[in-house]
């Protein structure tokens, strides 16, 4: 088995990069074989549904990166996407550190901040710092 996980970030060895390769090693521990791929500082064209594609298996643009990630994606069983995510407040004061999963479905209130990398497969009460995988409360926050 094999999985690539694609660092969307500019900076190649920056946060995104350091949380994939975290999954990296927690996988190839498990023996599954890895890597990781970084395109976000390349130029990467939006898709103009010119469908020149169509039974190429490739794009008919080869003046960025994707062609290559296509022929890496077909040698995969599965994907990680890393994207840096600076902050970000879906609801009032809450801070999602890069890399988290917070899973369909799941809550998190007010005043709330999901670690780098974390997990969240339940809903999280406010005022909470959580993180891990899967995420638990780490700490309450004082007001």
């Amino acid at each position: 088995m094999k999985v690539l996980l694609l660092n969307g970030s500019t900076r190649k060895n920056g946060c995104t990069y350091l949380a994939l390769a975290e999954v990296a090693k927690e996988l190839n521990a498990a023996d599954i074989e890895t890597e990781i791929f970084q395109f976000g500082a390349e130029p990467l064209q939006d898709c103009i549904g010119c469908n020149g594609c169509a039974g190429k298996k490739r794009c008919v643009f080869a003046n960025d990166c994707v062609n290559e990630i296509i022929a890496k994606a077909e040698q995969a069983d599965g994907f990680v996407f890393g994207s840096p995510v600076y902050y970000a407040h879906p609801s009032k004061n809450v801070w999602i550190g890069a890399n988290a999963a917070i899973l369909p479905g799941v809550t998190i209130a007010d005043g709330t901040i999901v670690a780098v990398g974390a997990v969240v497969s339940r809903d999280v009460p406010g005022n909470m710092v959580v993180g891990g995988m899967p995420a638990r409360i780490i700490k309450q926050i004082e007001l």
